[in-house]
């Protein structure tokens, strides 16, 4: 039993590096880097607080593309 609870702490770990990981990529100075976290961010399931089509690229540079 104590396995099991090591192991739920570990993916626990993982997932909040994971998480730090895409958080920085999303600030990234690269246009590629970013553009490849946000459609991580994107496709993350269960998140009903992002809304349809949503690019933190365009809200962070107020709309315009600077990386076409």
């Amino acid at each position: 039993m104590a396995a099991a609870g090591a192991a739920g702490v570990s993916a626990a770990a993982t997932e909040k590096q994971e998480f730090y990981q895409l958080l920085k990529n999303l600030i990234n100075p690269s246009c590629m880097v970013r553009r490849q976290a946000e459609e991580i961010y994107e496709n993350i399931p269960g998140s009903s607080s992002k809304g349809e089509g949503c690019s933190l690229y365009y809200t962070w540079t107020d709309g315009y593309g600077f990386c076409t």
